[in-house]
């Protein structure tokens, strides 16, 4: 996956809206550089204090000028600003693409405030960069072209005077690249350490206050808000001595184009006009040189987002199934597993559903048991072996077909923010009201959304922690539920059920029309299932009808058994 272009059809309107934007300033400028030289001429030279009309229109136009200048700015400001926004935005779609093709392990391994701040930090780098950095810079260069190649028409030593300033500028920014590049890349680092900390500090503070560690923790956040602090400040450090040779060049300007003016009107080489034409143009180059410094900033920041943006992108595992790929077609929905292998969680599987059978997953933890149902939902890629829908080697298929006909409920799948109406819908969200009545019914959500002020417009918080954990698990089989996938993956979706609430679960798996696998340590659970897989250390060791398979002696009616002895 890579980054899109800077410059398509879109952003290139902006830029050249920009550079024609920039043209008009800097011909502007241009004129006014000799207008201001004929005024100031004008005026020394002048001895009957009569002015003419010459000198009155030479003034209305340089009044003129600064109004059209600063309606010029403005317009710049915006067409950079889209420019930027614009390129932001098609970077964010590519991001999330990414983190909607990024395998489960992949993403469970990078933390959330890492995820946050390439979103919301990396993203503003880039933005700046193109907004107040590649578009000001852009500008600031045709200005400079342009106010140099007047001056130099007018005084070439004065003009070589603002030039070599200007180059002075340029060199000295350069010369400070190094020191801010590794400063701008430990206050990046230190800043994506201290957005995961906070973020798990957020998710996790009732642990945190149970167990009365408060305290420990708030020690942690102080090392790594110091960090921060520290970093930081050496980068603003770099920055400092950055802008403040720009202004000491800018005041050195001033005093050599005063004294290379003075010896030019001495020699009579140029009028006094000609070194407040200089002055003018210097104070158009100004801002220019002044912003050289945060230009030069942005470009820094801007390499390191784009180092880490990259980064993210181009990892090999993240080259799922894209669009281009066929569609999966639906059929009875029987699963088969052709020596399937994922390191050490699935070795060499070889296995067979059939269509509207129920399969109980069954084996000690880390088994392999979920990381199965997440291969069959294709989270996962198999480093070998196939995994086959109806005949269809789901790796040869899109991904979004695939998901398309399967609903899931794992620890892993929290319910989200918003209503318990969106959550429900989440998966299907054009499913009838018929559809969704038939769900509530079967899944028993009509008896607690009665005890809810507001029903199914209830507002639910991220995770559904606002819920007791029963009616999460309700809501979330419901959610699975809508639409009637031909295939229904359970991860201990009957955890902290009641027996109640067990009883509509029984409901759904009798009544449901596709294949049904389920991972479960309840010993009812599993033997109301049509067939048993077992697994252990990644390996299948038995498989068949669950009661023969729990009647006969052998490994998995240990395992029932002591299960049995666990629940009760």
């Amino acid at each position: 996956m890579t980054l899109p272009l800077i410059f398509n059809h879109k952003r290139r309107a902006h830029f050249i809206t920009l550079v024609l934007v920039a043209i008009a300033q800097a011909t502007l400028a241009a004129v006014s550089v000799w207008v201001v030289k004929y005024l100031f001429d004008f005026i020394v030279t002048a001895g009957d204090g009569h002015w003419g009309q010459r000198p009155l229109l030479a003034m209305g136009y340089l009044i003129s000028a600064a109004v059209l200048l600063g309606v010029l700015r403005s317009r710049e400001r915006i067409e950079a600003e889209a420019l930027g926004q614009s390129y932001a935005h098609a970077v964010r779609m590519r991001l999330y693409d990414r983190l909607g093709a990024m395998p489960v392990r992949e993403l469970q391994a990078r933390s959330r405030g890492g995820h946050l701040l390439r979103f919301v930090g990396d993203l503003s780098a880039l933005r700046q960069w193109i907004s107040l950095g590649l578009a000001r810079l852009g500008v600031a260069l045709i200005l400079a072209a342009v106010s140099l190649t007047v001056l130099a028409f007018i005084n070439p030593l004065i003009a070589l005077t603002v030039a070599t300033i200007t180059a002075a500028g340029t060199l000295a920014a350069l010369g400070l690249g190094q020191p801010l590049h590794q400063a701008t890349r430990q206050a990046r680092r230190c800043r994506a350490l201290l957005a995961a900390d906070i973020n798990e500090r957020i998710t996790l503070m009732p642990v945190v206050q149970v167990f009365s560690q408060v305290r420990r923790e708030r020690g942690r956040l102080v090392r790594k808000s110091r960090g921060l602090r520290d970093a930081m400040l050496a980068r603003a450090m770099v920055i400092g001595k950055l802008r403040g040779t720009t202004q000491a060049l800018v005041s050195l300007a001033v005093a050599l184009i005063l004294g290379a003016g003075a010896l030019e009107v001495g020699a009579g080489r140029a009028t006094p006009g000609a070194v407040v034409a200089a002055l003018s143009v210097l104070g158009v180059l100004t801002p220019a040189l002044r912003d050289l410094s945060r230009v030069y900033e942005y470009w820094h920041a801007y390499r390191v987002a784009m180092d880490r943006i990259r980064n993210y992108l181009g990892s090999a595992s993240g080259s799922l199934p894209g669009k281009a790929l066929p569609p999966l077609r639906q059929g009875p929905g029987v699963i088969e597993l052709r020596d399937v292998s994922l390191g050490d969680s699935v070795k060499n599987l070889s296995v067979t559903a059939s269509a509207g059978t129920v399969v109980a997953i069954v084996g000690a933890n880390g088994a392999g048991k979920s990381t199965l149902l997440s291969l069959l939902a294709g989270q996962i890629k198999p480093e070998g072996g196939r995994i086959l829908l109806d005949d269809q080697d789901i790796q040869h298929y899109s991904s979004a077909s695939l998901r398309g006909l399967i609903g899931m409920v794992g620890p892993d799948l929290p319910l989200m923010r918003g209503s318990i109406l969106r959550n429900l819908r989440y998966r299907c969200t054009t499913a009838s009201e018929a559809e969704l009545q038939r769900v509530l019914d079967i899944c028993g959500i009509g008896n607690f959304l009665e005890s809810l002020p507001k029903g199914l417009m209830t507002r639910v918080v991220e995770g559904g922690l606002n819920l007791s954990t029963g009616q999460r698990q309700k809501i979330s089989l419901a959610r699975a539920l809508l639409g009637r996938p031909a295939i229904l993956l359970l991860d201990e979706a009957d955890a902290e059920l009641d027996n109640p609430s067990l009883e509509y679960l029984r409901r759904v798996l009798k009544g449901h029309n596709g294949t049904v696998l389920m991972v479960s340590h309840r010993l009812e659970q599993i033997l109301s299932a049509d067939y048993i897989w077992h697994l252990a250390a990644g390996k299948l060791i038995a498989s068949g009808p669950a009661r023969p398979l729990y009647e006969q002696p052998g490994p998995t009616r240990e395992l029932l058994l002591h299960s049995l002895e666990q629940v009760a």
